[in-house]
């Protein structure tokens, strides 16, 4: 039986795959460096490639929010601000079911997710209801909506909606990358 081979996420050196030396120590043979050349090359092609997006669409009901915000999640598991995106999809989702057609019977969300240097979270509503604004200043504890738009606001190195009432929004915040969930 042949079994697969396993190359570690930091580049070192896959399992089973080393060669022993006249004196019995173990070297890194041609293919050890080989393959790590091609690890780092799946990275940068990762990181510095083409954008990348995956997008999801979901019945308009507050169950549904959970699973959308772990897939926002999930899509930046290897960046650290996965805790940060799963924030504010869940900000964004529950202000598309609240403010939007988007949580009346028959409504739906998308929920959108693109790398590309840094991240975009974009959630997708039908539309009705305004339009959504964001916070210009600080919350106070008087502040009665809103207040996860502020977090938002803090989390993220940008936000802002492109639509309509009429036609539906997208309301996005951007993640830079390289920095910790906070």
């Amino acid at each position: 039986m042949t079994r697969p081979l396993q190359v570690s996420p930091d580049g070192g050196a896959p399992h089973g795959i080393q060669q022993m030396g006249r004196s019995g120590k173990v070297r890194e043979g041609k293919v050890m460096v080989a393959l790590r050349g091609t690890v780092l090359q799946a990275r940068n092609w990762l990181v510095e490639g083409e954008p990348m997006s995956w997008r999801r669409v979901f019945a308009g009901r507050a169950d549904q929010a959970a699973t959308a915000r772990k897939f926002a999640a999930y899509m930046l598991a290897d960046t650290g601000r996965a805790d940060d995106a799963e924030l504010i999809a869940c900000e964004l989702i529950s202000n598309a079911l609240l403010h939007s057609r988007s949580g009346e019977p028959g409504g739906w969300f998308g929920i959108e997710v693109t790398r590309h240097g840094n991240v975009q979270i974009a959630v997708y509503d039908v539309g009705g209801k305004g339009i959504p604004r964001f916070p210009d200043t600080v919350a106070t504890e008087s502040t009665e909506h809103g207040r996860g738009l502020y977090v938002i606001r803090d989390l993220a190195a940008g936000m802002g909606v492109r639509g309509s009432p009429e036609d539906g929004h997208m309301v996005w915040a951007r993640l830079c990358l390289g920095q910790e969930s906070s």
